[in-house]
């Protein structure tokens, strides 16, 4: 995944790798790109929850009198909108999720994959699709969740709503002891969706979309003011069409 953003860095890249080991020879290879004059490397120490959708302001919103509500646009508008659960529903489509992982047999594939498209299906819907009984449907998700199923949410396009871009904050604490103390007090500030700890030159990155300048400054104050801060450098990015994405 790659943001273009303007800031300290240009391009922002999220890279997911099985081990480390296969860290470095990614990183050789983006410094061997015409134009690549320096790479830093960040990795997430903690991803057990990393969204906070609870902080995103949401003003009021009546429509546009000029609004095209024609089905077409309609249908074409959640497409854009949605989640990945309306376009596996229209294409009729389940992931194959057994190629995740060699534990999962067909069954557990086709309950998670089913979910994937609609998680709002009854279990006695899946059931019946896979000719067991809806018991034995719940259990299987019970000791699926555990391991597959982190958390269910919705899907916005921030554009809709009024946000016209996102800042990222890069933040280096001062010591390694108040990095929690900090941490805590960045996800309580209006508009942080986004916050993770990270090992690198950096110990927080926090993410929070802008609908004006006035926005985005009063965020940076507010992430300013946090006691034990040493330094923020701010990226500004295009404004996230779907978030969370997917």
């Amino acid at each position: 995944m790659n943001f273009v953003e303007i800031g300290k860095y240009n391009i922002r890249s999220i890279l997911s790798l099985s081990h480390l080991d296969e860290l470095d020879p990614f990183v050789d290879s983006l410094k061997k790109i015409p134009c690549v004059k320096d790479i830093e490397v960040m990795i997430w120490s903690d991803i057990g929850k990393m969204a906070y959708p609870r902080n995103l302001v949401i003003e009021p919103f009546s429509g546009c009198k000029d609004e095209d509500t024609s089905k077409a646009a309609l249908e074409d508008e959640e497409v854009k909108t949605s989640s990945s659960t309306y376009l596996c529903q229209k294409e009729k489509t389940v992931p194959a999720l057994n190629d995740l992982n060699n534990s999962l047999d067909s069954t557990d594939a086709t309950i998670l994959g089913t979910l994937s498209c609609n998680a709002r299906i009854p279990f006695s819907t899946i059931a019946k699709q896979i000719g067991i009984s809806t018991k034995t449907v719940i259990c299987r998700f019970n000791k699926l969740k555990k391991e597959y199923v982190a958390y269910s949410t919705l899907a916005l396009n921030l554009r809709k709503l009024g946000y016209n871009g996102y800042a990222s904050y890069n933040i280096k604490v001062s010591s390694k002891s108040w990095v929690k103390d900090v941490f805590d007090k960045i996800i309580e500030v209006p508009n942080v969706v986004v916050a993770l700890k990270l090992i690198g030159p950096y110990n927080i990155n926090a993410l929070a979309p802008f609908n004006s300048p006035e926005g985005l400054m009063k965020t940076h104050a507010s992430i300013s003011k946090i006691h034990g801060i040493e330094r923020i450098d701010q990226q500004i990015g295009d404004s996230l069409h779907v978030w969370p994405a997917r």
